[in-house]
């Protein structure tokens, strides 16, 4: 009996982490904040950063954060940091003051733009703040080029447009979902 029960168990668990793998076939670790490309602000309260993972200048993966608080001030990014250590903090100078966001550590929301057309593709969820461990739910498709189905199983379904259609083999490297056509001009 103790050795049925631990078979179950550990089927369970090997059920409950094989699915988290493959729910975020797409998901990667930030990169370095260092090598963030563009930032900007939201009316929604999320501030965005984006990175370019693939190398040409175009932000293609984007980490969202919530700010908590923001406001005016001529303290320095110093004093700043020394009153925040658990966040983030961007500012932007104005001629007699500085501009601060003080922002999560980690993010709340990953997005990808795989065709780098402005319109991001592919968006999870993490909810606990924890880094990119498996426990990331897809959020969104705002292109409309994935579905909650496809974008578990790392693939798309053609579609217009559409050259053909790659799989997501490794999570650590920057894959892009579908080959877009250019139109026709």
């Amino acid at each position: 009996m103790k050795v049925f029960a631990k078979l179950f168990i550990a089927m369970a668990l090997s059920l409950v982490v094989s699915n988290q793998v493959v729910a975020n076939p797409y998901l990667v670790e930030e990169p370095d904040i260092a090598t963030q490309v563009v930032w900007d602000v939201q009316p929604n309260g999320i501030l965005f950063i984006g990175y370019d993972r693939s190398g040409n200048g175009v932000a293609d993966f984007y980490c969202l954060r919530i700010i908590i608080r923001n406001y005016p001030s001529q303290d320095s990014m110093q004093d700043m940091n020394r009153w925040y250590p658990d966040h983030l903090i961007f500012s932007v100078k104005y001629s007699h003051t500085n501009y601060y966001y003080i922002v999560d550590k980690e993010p709340t929301y990953y997005a990808f733009d795989f065709n780098e057309d402005g319109v991001w593709d592919l968006m999870y969820k993490d909810s606990l703040h924890d880094h990119v461990n498996g426990n990331e739910v897809y959020y969104d498709s705002p292109s409309g080029m994935f579905t909650e189905r496809t974008a578990a199983m790392g693939w798309t379904e053609p579609g217009p447009g559409i050259e053909e259609t790659e799989i997501a083999q490794v999570p650590e490297t920057f894959l892009t979902a579908r080959n877009l056509k250019k139109p026709l001009e």
